[in-house]
């Protein structure tokens, strides 16, 4: 359950952004969770918004897909 239904905007704005940076640098959802080290299934939840991301975590998937924090930062602003 989500406490915070405002906050859902915010998640399915940064999931957008994920995604579509990784399939802009080709990588399937299987290449990504090989570089970090997690199922396929912990990115498949964070892409459908069921998993929430902590900040380490953020830095890590945008580590492994090529993306800088601060792009990612600034790509995230403009969408919310």
């Amino acid at each position: 359950m989500n406490f915070f239904p405002h906050h859902q905007r915010r998640i399915d704005a940064l999931a957008e952004i994920l995604i579509t940076t990784r399939k802009a640098k080709r990588l399937a959802t299987k290449q990504l969770a090989a570089r970090l080290g997690k199922p396929e299934a912990f990115v498949l939840g964070y892409e459908s918004g069921v998993y929430r991301l902590d900040l380490p975590e953020l830095v890590d998937i945008a580590d492994a897909i090529g993306i800088d924090m601060v792009e990612l930062l600034n790509l995230y602003q403009q969408r919310i």
